[in-house]
């Protein structure tokens, strides 16, 4: 990123961070994928949030 964010007084996110890196449209494209990915591992996420917190509470 360097020669495009000053880095000591911008910070980019969100919208204007993917359109940056990646054009018009990249940020609902993102968006797009991580909806999927949500959908299809919902399950696998969902227990292994579990099984790190059982682990964590064994501690």
């Amino acid at each position: 990123m360097q020669g495009y964010l000053d880095e000591q007084k911008e910070l980019y996110v969100a919208e204007k961070f993917w359109e940056l890196l990646g054009g018009k449209g990249t940020y609902e494209e993102v968006l797009e994928i991580f909806d999927e990915f949500g959908k299809e591992f919902k399950e696998r996420i969902q227990n292994k949030i579990k099984e790190v917190a059982e682990e964590k509470m064994d501690v």
